[in-house]
């Protein structure tokens, strides 16, 4: 018979996958209006070429929509993320040190990749420079977390059982691909202007996710950033050794 022990941790167990599979939820709800937003900002497009004052109202219309749905969510993901910390912390899954092993590994890893690919950050925007350390940053944290769940045989179940590693490891070769195909244009930009709006562009598929930046026009990017959230990992410093 199981003692008190197991009982709880079981229980916390399943509260902890009842959370995870209630993010997930939230998460596909938040991809959707995405997806939803690139539509309508392609028909506002149109409107305002046509001086469509119908169609500019409707588009206004499904921005507050989405607006109060993202407040909505917000609110929804802050409290299960909460409450799933809360629970992880008592299921001590991970003692502190080794969490500050592994994020000293991540960042040691991820410093040699930049220096080893591009060199020092230097000559590149200011803006850039944290854009190309935090998404080489998270790219190798999604490598060694999948390597330590298991390899493609992990991501295979986990993409199975509905989980984000699997995407989150595609999604972050794709950014890598994009920084490696996208700096050297960048560095070989001569003219200030052109600079500046490839350092944007960039910015915005990156740091903001728009990922049909390329595509819209400046209002409409700019517009899409008023929806957009950067990386948490956008708060820390970046290391000096990728300028030196």
């Amino acid at each position: 018979m199981p003692d008190d022990d197991e009982v709880r941790i079981a229980k916390l167990n399943a509260r902890v996958e009842k959370l995870a599979e209630a993010e997930r939820i939230l998460i596909r709800e938040a991809n959707d209006d995405e997806s939803f937003q690139r539509d309508i900002l392609a028909k506002y497009d149109a409107a305002l070429e046509a001086r469509d004052e119908s169609g500019i109202a409707a588009y206004l219309s499904e921005v507050e929509k989405l607006r109060n749905r993202h407040t909505a969510r917000t609110a929804a993901l802050t409290r299960v993320r909460a409450e799933y910390d809360a629970l992880e912390r008592q299921r001590s899954l991970r003692p502190q040190h080794d969490a500050v092993a592994g994020d000293m590994e991540v960042r040691r890893r991820a410093i040699d990749f930049i220096v080893e690919n591009w060199g020092t950050l230097r000559d590149m925007p200011p803006a850039v420079v944290p854009v190309v350390w935090v998404t080489v940053y998270c790219a190798i944290e999604v490598g060694l977390r999948a390597e330590r769940n298991g390899g493609a045989p992990a991501l295979v179940k986990d993409t199975l059982a509905g989980g984000t590693l699997g995407r989150e490891v595609q999604e972050a070769t794709l950014s890598i691909q994009f920084l490696q195909r996208y700096l050297p244009i960048l560095r070989e930009e001569a003219g200030r202007a052109a600079r500046r709006a490839n350092a944007q562009l960039l910015i915005d598929i990156l740091k903001w996710n728009i990922t049909d930046a390329p595509y819209m026009s400046r209002l409409a990017r700019t517009l899409a950033r008023t929806f957009a959230k950067a990386n948490a990992a956008y708060k820390r410093p970046v290391p000096h050794e990728i300028c030196q």
